[in-house]
C-alpha cells in the first residue's frame, strides 16, 4: 500500500514537471514567458536544474513534496490545535467568534473578507497561543557561523545545534502558566507570528 502510494505521487510529480516543460516549449523563445504566461515555483526549479547538473530531477520531486508536505499539513495541524484549544475553553471561542462578528458586520456581505484578518487582534493572539503551546516544527537545528559558547559548551563554526522548540516554549522560566491556552498573553505583544518584532 504504501510501496503504491509513493508510486502514484512520484507520477503526479513527474507529470507536473513533464506539463509545465510542455508548456513552458510552447511559448516564444525570444519572450520565454508570454504576456499570458507567468513564471511558478516549476519554472524555478527547471531553470535550477539547467545551471546545475547535480540538480536531477528526484531533487525537483523531493523540493515539491516539501513544499505540498510542509505548506499543507502543518498548516492543518495549526488549525485543528486551534479549533481543539477553543472547543476546550468556551468563553475563548465567544470572545473570537463576537470579534469575528463585529468585524463582518462592517462588511456589506456580512462576510469575512480576506483583508479583514488585520483588523481581528484576538483572532491573531489565538494563532501565536496555538503555534506556542503547539509548534508545527517541535525542533529546529542551527548552525553557529563561528565559535559560540552554549550553555557552557563551547561550540565551533558549523556544529549542527537542536533546539527543543515545544519544551522551551512551554517552560515556566520563560512563560506564566505555560500548560494555560491563554492567548491574552500575547495582546499589545509587537512580536509576529515568525517571532520578529
Amino acid at each position: 500500500m504504501l510501496r503504491k502510494t509513493a508510486q502514484d505521487i512520484d507520477i503526479f510529480f513527474n507529470q507536473i514537471i513533464d506539463d509545465r516543460i510542455r508548456i513552458n516549449s510552447q511559448v516564444d523563445k525570444t519572450d520565454h514567458h508570454g504576456k499570458d504566461e507567468k513564471r511558478n515555483f516549476i519554472d524555478i526549479l527547471l531553470h535550477a536544474g539547467k545551471n546545475n547538473l547535480s540538480f536531477t530531477r528526484d531533487c525537483m520531486k523531493g523540493i515539491i513534496m516539501d513544499m505540498f508536505v510542509g505548506g499543507v499539513d502543518t498548516s492543518a495541524t495549526v488549525l485543528d490545535w486551534a479549533m481543539a484549544e477553543l472547543i476546550k475553553n468556551p468563553k475563548l471561542m465567544k470572545k473570537a467568534q463576537e470579534e469575528v462578528r463585529r468585524v463582518a458586520a462592517g462588511n456589506k456581505t456580512n462576510k469575512v473578507e480576506e483583508q479583514d484578518i488585520n483588523k481581528m487582534d484576538y483572532l491573531k493572539c489565538i494563532i501565536k497561543e496555538t503555534l506556542r503551546m503547539h509548534p508545527p516544527v517541535p525542533t529546529l537545528s542551527r548552525k553557529p557561523s563561528a565559535d559560540a559558547k552554549l550553555g557552557g559548551y563551547d561550540l565551533p563554526p558549523n556544529t549542527d545545534i537542536f533546539l527543543n522548540v515545544w519544551t522551551v516554549q512551554r517552560d515556566p522560566k520563560l512563560w506564566d502558566k505555560p500548560e494555560d491556552f491563554r492567548p491574552e498573553r500575547f495582546i499589545d505583544n509587537p512580536i509576529d507570528f515568525k517571532g520578529q518584532y
